[in-house]
């Protein structure tokens, strides 16, 4: 049996309603009970993730927020640690240009999230980290500790002029109108693969459950990865496995019954 299954919580987990099935809630307790370390590996900050975390009765180990900038770890005095920050000078370019262009932005701060001007974002974000996580006030305050500033974009277009001014040495993700800037060799592998040293957990002993851009790294690096069958085309060409489940349908507990714990009779009362 592997030793760790790392999961997505947006549109992978996650419903369009931003809960967790009762179904997969229960499969996910099952798999961590027989011994297999399931960690959340996700985009929403660290208030976002804490709340899956809880539910899911998994606090005994390591979690990553933050598309892998973040490690959480509730078994620890210190629980929440950025694994690398921006550069100031990048930081400020960022956001002067933002500022001067008009465009939505967002910065993450310890917990949560920090706007100037952002009324699409701030109604996106409320729904994934809780209104008083997402708050405004001084971004350039929090650029010590900041590893991902998001931006709002309408279509295409913008997310090809987002992409051309993401500084050397930084790469984007993009989904949903909110396109993603994160310090170069930060992602969700590179913080998965933190957390499983911390547990000398081999890759070759590890799969992973994603559905879009910022899942890609971790898919190439685990052993095998699953795709809801509600991913985009580059999670599609990626994943080794289409799950014939989408986000809505319970693909948690499918692909532990089916694939891990192998038990028919429960993999058939599966709604």
């Amino acid at each position: 049996m592997i030793k760790a299954l790392a999961v997505d919580l947006d549109d992978t987990i996650a419903m369009d309603n931003h809960e967790i099935s009762k179904t997969d809630i229960k499969a996910i307790k099952e798999l961590n009970n027989a011994g297999v370390k399931v960690i959340i590996n996700s985009g929403r900050s660290e208030f976002g993730v804490k709340r899956c975390i809880e539910e899911l009765g998994l606090m005994g180990h390591a979690h990553l927020a933050v598309n892998g900038a973040v490690i959480l770890d509730y078994t620890k005095e210190v629980s929440s640690v950025v694994i690398k920050p921006f550069e100031k000078k990048v930081f400020n370019f960022l956001i002067n240009k933002f500022r001067k262009e008009k465009i939505e932005f967002n910065v993450y701060r310890d917990g949560g999230l920090t706007y100037e001007f952002a009324p699409r974002l701030y109604e996106w974000n409320s729904g994934f980290h809780g209104k008083e996580y997402v708050t405004k006030g001084d971004v350039f305050k929090e650029s010590d500790r900041c590893p991902r500033i998001c931006v709002y974009y309408e279509d295409e277009e913008d997310v090809k002029y987002l992409r051309s001014i993401c500084p050397k040495g930084y790469w984007s993700t993009a989904n949903s109108h909110v396109l993603d800037y994160m310090p170069g060799g930060v992602n969700k592998w590179s913080g998965l693969e933190y957390v499983l040293n911390m547990y000398g957990i081999d890759k070759k002993d590890v799969w992973c459950m994603g559905d879009q851009e910022s899942d890609i790294e971790m898919f190439k690096n685990c052993a095998k990865s699953f795709a809801v069958s509600n991913c985009d085309d580059l999670a599609r060409k990626t994943a080794d496995v289409i799950l014939p489940r989408s986000n809505n349908e319970n693909p948690a507990s499918y692909l532990i019954y089916k694939y891990i714990l192998k038990d028919e009779e429960k993999l058939k009362n599966i709604l």
